[in-house]
């Protein structure tokens, strides 16, 4: 009894009860089929959409990535500047090594010269020396006291009235004081020789004087370059540290643009698709429209039946 009295309450609670219960219930069955008639013609169009919107969401999460391109573009700047202070640097280098090579060639010429020099100095050192302690000295000093011997023996021999001595004693004086004058003369080119080389020698010591300040200045900038040079190694380091990351960057932005053109296809392709199941959805509404204004007048044509049908079931 409680199951019949149960099904009874269930089925008067689907099917109400007169006329006005059957037109409802009608209602309500045309409504539950349009219901079902839009859950049928829209499912497939559901998930379609639902899958490209899932495509789309991923696209655009991808293309979100691309927003590090104004990062990109920043750093591009950075490495364009970069990539103009490397080539500053490089010049420096350049310029720095040539010097160096410059400071060599000119250390290696002044040493070169400062050993010519020396050997030049040396040389008339010794020339000086033997100068100094000629024989021509010797020889002139000899003369004079020569010639002081004579003039006394001569001196004696005027006054004892030797003739033929005196003659012999003047002719010898003759013949040294020609000898002396010849040493004297002599003995004055060996001055002016000497002088010669005591300013061959001034002059050669100034000009050594002006090679070792030459060659100081050089070891000076040699070791400024030097110094330079240990700082362009630490930038050239720097430099290549910064080309890898400029290749990085590089390598980084071409793959962005592979797979920027990739999304840019899956966006086209995508589009394509939407338009089209835009389309197939439409085409499907219109016929699901069609259909229910079919139903309708269906149901127009036959509203009598169905109310007959009803009161049928009803009584039964």
């Amino acid at each position: 009894m409680r199951i019949c009295s149960s099904l009874t309450r269930i089925w008067s609670a689907i099917i109400p009860s007169g006329k006005r219960g059957s037109k409802i219930w009608i209602a309500r069955l045309r409504r539950d089929l349009d219901r079902a008639r839009r859950r049928l013609d829209d499912s497939t169009l559901s998930q379609e959409n639902r899958r490209l919107r899932r495509d789309l969401d991923q696209v655009r999460q991808q293309l979100a990535g691309s927003a590090d391109a104004a990062d990109l573009q920043a750093a591009r700047l950075e490495i364009h500047v970069r990539g103009e202070k490397i080539a500053e640097l490089e010049s420096l280098l350049a310029k720095a090594n040539e010097r160096r090579a410059q400071l060599h060639r000119v250390h290696e010429r002044t040493v070169d010269k400062l050993d010519s020099a020396n050997r030049t100095v040396q040389g008339l050192r010794r020339d000086l020396e033997s100068l100094r302690g000629s024989r021509h000295t010797d020889r002139l000093q000899a003369a004079k006291r020569r010639i002081q011997e004579l003039t006394q023996e001569l001196d004696s021999l005027r006054g004892d009235g030797g003739h033929a001595r005196l003659q012999t004693a003047e002719r010898k004086v003759e013949d040294l004081t020609r000898e002396l004058n010849s040493t004297r003369r002599q003995h004055a080119q060996a001055e002016d020789s000497l002088q010669g080389a005591q300013e061959a020698c001034r002059k050669v010591n100034a000009e050594r004087d002006y090679l070792i300040k030459d060659r100081d200045d050089a070891v000076q900038s040699l070791k400024h370059v030097q110094s330079r040079v240990s700082h362009h190694e630490a930038e050239i380091a720097k430099v290549g540290q910064l080309r890898r990351e400029r290749d990085g960057f590089r390598q980084e932005r071409d793959q962005l643009r592979q797979e920027q053109g990739k999304f840019a296809t899956q966006v086209a392709q995508l589009t394509a698709q939407l338009g089209q199941l835009s389309q197939d959805r439409d085409a499907s509404v219109s016929k699901r429209d069609e259909a229910i204004r079919e139903g309708q007048k269906y149901y127009e044509s036959h509203r009598d039946l169905l109310a007959q049908i009803a009161d049928m079931q009803h009584s039964y």
